[in-house]
């Protein structure tokens, strides 16, 4: 009997997040902080069709390039940047393996987390304080949109569509809203006055 593919995903987010977690314990075991996020991925190319291995074993690729790119950075947060790399690519395989429409949802949001917080920590002139606002008003409209996706998923109907509209419509202007954090904070209005003086 097959392995369910789900198992697969949830093993390879296992293994990922649990066997960096000692190597960020050092400066010296950092250095060895990508080989699990790299055997996680490479879990997934254990695919139930030939058809979802080929996507897979492109996004494997895809992965292992953003790793390496990473590996010339002098990242704050070396060990962790592989493990986000990892969860947005076994996230990937879910939207493209999974037929159900929160976990697809679900999915997407997990491709875009990880991606906001590589931008912020790549960028040492965005203040802690402009980081958190931003991080935490995308994960509030995430858990507003998985919440009207999971109601509608539940049962489509005409009440399932009223009752979670509020959802999608509190989270969108909040997705909208977040980049305003930056716009907003000194570091990038002085970027601004700069730029326009110019």
């Amino acid at each position: 009997m097959p392995i369910p593919y789900t198992y697969i995903l949830l093993a390879s987010t296992i293994i990922s997040v649990v066997g960096t977690a000692p190597t960020l314990l050092s400066e010296t075991a950092r250095r060895y902080s990508w080989i699990a996020p790299l055997i996680s991925m490479i879990i997934l190319l254990i695919a139930p069709n030939t058809y979802l291995m080929a996507y897979v074993a492109f996004l494997v690729v895809i992965g292992v390039l953003g790793m390496v790119t990473l590996m010339r950075l002098n990242s704050p947060i070396r060990g962790v940047d592989y493990i986000l790399v990892s969860i947005m690519i076994i996230a990937t395989v879910l939207a493209l393996y999974t037929s159900n429409l929160a976990l697809t949802l679900l999915s997407l949001m997990l491709v875009s987390a990880p991606t906001y917080l590589l931008i912020l920590v790549g960028d040492p002139s965005i203040s802690i304080e402009v980081g958190v606002k931003y991080v935490v008003n995308m994960i509030i409209a995430t858990v507003l949109f998985f919440v009207g996706a999971v109601i509608i998923s539940s049962g489509p109907s005409l009440i399932t569509y009223i009752i979670a509209s509020p959802y999608y419509s509190s989270a969108y202007p909040l997705r909208l809203a977040s980049p305003q954090c930056m716009s907003g904070s000194p570091t990038y209005s002085r970027r601004a006055t700069q730029y326009q003086s110019r």
